[in-house]
């Protein structure tokens, strides 16, 4: 099946391979925000962007990487402090244990206590965030709709 990135809220997420990574793309909320879970393919390790809301279908996303998805998140990554972007933050990071990320102009204002200050890297995949661009392995996989 061809990567659209076209998701629905509460609909199934669309998955990208790449060579460094697998991304799962979901809509979570009436808003249609999208969250988007990396899977690093050599490690296994996972980083998910933008814990935004329905804790339940995230750690659906989780599960959907393979039987012990939900063990494996390293981090959860907020790109910015509006409160329609870290809604299920806290129960994610309750749920799996996971580390938090922000930029530093927004980690006072989330729901929970920031870990690292982005950039991250997940394995031996890198996700970095430049501009308000989210990048992985060179590949291009979201811009910020805020700026």
């Amino acid at each position: 099946m061809t990567y659209t990135g076209e998701v629905t809220p509460g609909g199934p997420s669309d998955v990208r391979d790449l060579p460094d990574a697998t991304i799962r793309k979901a809509s979570v909320s009436a808003q249609d925000n999208n969250s988007y879970l990396i899977t690093c393919r050599q490690s296994g390790q996972q980083l998910l962007i933008d814990a935004a809301d329905d804790a339940d279908r995230l750690i659906a996303l989780l599960d959907e990487s393979g039987p012990e998805g939900a063990r494996r998140l390293e981090t959860v990554v907020t790109t910015h402090q509006h409160w329609d972007h870290h809604r299920a933050l806290p129960q994610v990071v309750s749920a799996t244990e996971a580390r938090t990320a922000a930029g530093r102009e927004d980690a006072g204002e989330l729901p929970v206590p920031v870990d690292a200050n982005w950039p991250t890297a997940i394995g031996s995949a890198s996700a970095r965030w430049c501009s308000r661009w989210c990048i992985c392995g060179g590949t291009l996989l979201a811009r910020s709709p805020w700026c």
